[in-house]
């Protein structure tokens, strides 16, 4: 066996037990002398073969050493210019409201009662309930015991109370006979 021979086999033997760590299938052959160049790294495809990959791919984990792909939430993987995993944008109704590329677009401003709409947006309150956030405008996600929202005016909270009112005894649209009151959400 000739040096450059015993070389590549040895080399080969090592690309293989550090791949096979990883569960990498290995196809020297594609790479140049076993290394790939400046801005790539070695990384298995679909197809088990090793091959040389971009370090801009976020499909194969930017420039880190591992191959796994960029995983950033509710939005569109990058490769930032520091070579690490960041996004592009946020999905539809997110937002990064923190700032931080790492944790993506943390909020649901479509459906978070404390940023309903958007990142600075005044938190949602309800008067005798919970508040909700619905398509980006603040709801009522619940009233408390006792309360109902009837008129279905969000900003007013749930503003009947069910135990005294005659029009709304026991709940929304339960009136009382004329000569009857409301008492502990009973017609009497």
């Amino acid at each position: 066996m000739t040096g450059a021979s015993c070389w590549r086999q040895l080399r080969n033997l090592c690309l293989v037990a550090v791949c096979t760590a990883c569960a990498l299938a290995v196809d020297v052959d594609e790479l140049d002398n076993g290394v790939c160049a400046n801005g790539t790294k070695p990384c298995t495809g679909a197809d088990g073969r090793l091959s040389c990959v971009s370090e801009d791919l976020p499909s194969r984990g930017c420039a880190n050493e591992s191959c796994a792909p960029c995983v950033v939430e509710n939005a569109i993987p990058r490769c930032g210019d520091d070579g690490r995993c960041g996004f592009s944008a946020c999905l539809e109704g997110y937002k990064d409201c923190d700032g931080n590329p790492r944790n993506g677009c943390e909020v649901d401003t479509l459906h978070d009662p404390n940023h309903c709409g958007g990142c600075n947006a005044e938190p949602c309150q309800v008067d005798n309930g919970t508040a909700g956030c619905a398509a980006g405008s603040c709801a009522i996600d619940d009233c408390r015991d006792g309360y109902a929202d009837c008129d279905d005016d969000p900003d007013n909270g749930c503003e009947t109370d069910t135990a005294t009112s005659d029009q709304h005894c026991g709940g929304c649209d339960q009136a009382c006979d004329e000569s009857e009151s409301c008492e502990d959400g009973s017609c009497v």
